[in-house]
């Protein structure tokens, strides 16, 4: 879509897919190190997408999910949370001003 939409605005192809090889976009399926995953997945969609691929990982260990959220409807929050598939999950909130306290979302 952005290469077809940038060429007709007059963008050479060449120079679009170079610079579209370039962009990084962290927290999005990013492994920090060997056992350390974040993704910043803030939808159904997304959670629907990241709990199944957590769920692909072939790994014996312990699989741990650290959740907040800026949504401000709790029991779409909650929700949220509960679609996340991990063996444990740390809830967090004051993680950015606009997060929603764990508190109203948790049970």
């Amino acid at each position: 879509m952005v290469l077809e939409s940038l060429s007709d605005l007059g963008f050479e192809k060449k120079k679009i897919l170079s610079a579209l090889q370039k962009i990084y976009n962290p927290g999005r399926f990013e492994w920090l190190s060997p056992t350390l995953l974040v993704d910043t997945a803030n939808n159904t969609e997304n959670i629907q997408i990241l709990s199944k691929m957590i769920k692909e990982i072939k790994t014996d260990k312990k699989i741990v999910v650290i959740f907040g959220t800026t949504q401000t409807e709790p029991m779409y929050a909650k929700k949220l949370a509960n679609m996340i598939y991990g063996d444990d999950k740390i809830l967090v909130d004051d993680f950015c001003d606009r997060s929603l306290p764990y508190s109203e979302y948790a049970s």
